[in-house]
């Protein structure tokens, strides 16, 4: 299995940013599963499977008690090889609505980050996006990092990019060529869930390759 590590120096969209303060947390049932989720404040944050499992992305295990508040398909894995549930960071998304940011279960290890949006009022998760992923196997090889930033009108959106790479031996063993595929997605993340805004890859590329520039020449 190969993993990717995270670069430590913050990475920058260009735009001026200026993160909001999270509003203090109504009175909840389950504050349980919000307390080991960090307080963050960033302009911009990188998102990105941790290579070993561990730096900043590596997270707080959360019991089993924890588990059953999030969707059942992960909470299902979790509790098949438990602990598959790490809380990270916590923002404030929109009015009313807390953004969870955990490491969950994935194919083969636990290196999936998604934001999870914990509705106040409803007291519970209602909505979830994956933002990074590290998968490889047998000629394949996956990544799906995200940034996520403060767009001019304060609202937060993510640009996601997608790599994915196959060994053409595996077809054909005098052909050491490898087929490499980048798409960008970007999605507004203030809100009830997370929408996408657009998916034209060429232009995200234009506008955001200086991210992903470094990261496409070794995306291991």
């Amino acid at each position: 299995l190969l993993l990717a590590a995270c670069n430590e120096k913050p990475a920058s969209t260009g735009e001026n940013n200026t993160v909001q303060k999270e509003e203090p947390l109504a009175e909840s049932r389950n504050a349980g599963l919000l307390a080991p989720f960090r307080e963050k404040d960033f302009d911009t944050l990188w998102v990105c499977s941790p290579a070993d499992l561990k730096g900043e992305y590596e997270g707080v295990p959360l019991d089993s008690a924890a588990a059953v508040l999030f969707p059942p398909e992960i909470a299902e894995k979790h509790f098949s090889d438990p602990p598959g549930l790490f809380a990270v960071y916590r923002f404030p998304l929109a009015p009313g609505f807390t953004g969870l940011l955990a490491r969950t279960p994935d194919w083969y290890v636990p290196n999936s980050l998604k934001l999870f949006y914990w509705n106040q009022k409803a007291d519970s998760i209602t909505s979830y996006v994956e933002l990074a992923q590290v998968w490889g196997d047998a000629g394949d090889f996956h990544r799906k990092d995200a940034w996520i930033f403060r767009a001019a009108d304060s609202s937060l959106q993510a640009l996601v990019w997608f790599y994915e790479e196959h060994d053409n031996s595996l077809e054909m063993p005098s052909d050491k060529t490898k087929t490499v595929r980048q798409s960008y997605a970007l999605l507004a993340l203030s809100g009830p869930r997370a929408d996408t805004l657009s998916k034209d890859s060429a232009a995200l590329a234009s506008r955001f390759g200086h991210l992903t520039r470094k990261l496409a020449g070794d995306p291991y």
